[in-house]
């Protein structure tokens, strides 16, 4: 009697099946559940019922039988249901190096690290991005990739990760600074000498 023919469940979803039997010369002692022909539960007692949370997706047949005191079995006629995929829970990822703010000088080696992990699957890759350019793809942890000789410049980084059935997740922007090295002194401030007459050598006027 349940559930009816041409419904459909999502996966994982505990499904009531339901019968009723009755026997006109005697009693009905069991009443047996089958999903493709592979027995689910029986029921020894009215109303007549187990519960079915293993399907896998896809159309399946459910049936039932009842069996009187007597050994004799009847079997219903087939009903069709569908199991229906579960949505995808995308992955989860975090940029843990470099640091938002970081300052390095020019030629700089920015290390690009990213965690990630998947709830009910596994990561395929994990890319690092600066700004729209793909700078490294990784298949497998440790999710770590080293940029060397990076110029002068502001930069924007992220991840993102991909998981076994497609479904992506990208952080969040990280901005750096390259700075230039310094030349010619830098910032040192000048030094200036002054020379008088008759001393340092100097044989001026004032």
């Amino acid at each position: 009697t349940s559930p009816a023919s041409g419904a459909s469940f999502p996966e994982g979803t505990a499904i009531p099946l339901a019968a009723s039997a009755s026997d006109s010369d005697g009693t009905v002692v069991k009443v047996e559940f089958f999903r493709d022909a592979v027995k689910i539960g029986e029921d020894l007692v009215a109303p007549w019922s187990v519960t079915w949370s293993d399907g896998a997706p896809g159309a399946h047949a459910l049936t039932a039988r009842a069996t009187d005191d007597d050994g004799a079995p009847t079997e219903t006629a087939a009903v069709t249901v569908t199991i229906l995929p579960a949505a995808n829970a995308p992955p989860a990822i975090a940029l843990t190096s470099p640091t938002a703010g970081t300052s390095l000088v020019a030629p700089a080696t920015v290390v690009l690290s990213a965690s990630a992990s998947d709830a009910d699957g596994s990561i395929a890759k994990v890319e690092f991005f600066s700004g729209a350019a793909l700078v490294a793809t990784l298949a497998a942890p440790p999710y770590s990739a080293t940029l060397t000789d990076v110029p002068a410049g502001s930069y924007s980084f992220t991840a993102k990760a991909t998981d076994d059935d497609g479904g992506s997740t990208t952080t969040p922007s990280t901005g750096i600074t390259v700075t230039p090295s310094g030349t010619g002194g830098g910032d040192t401030p000048p030094v200036t000498a002054i020379l008088r007459q008759g001393r340092d050598g100097y044989a001026g006027t004032d």
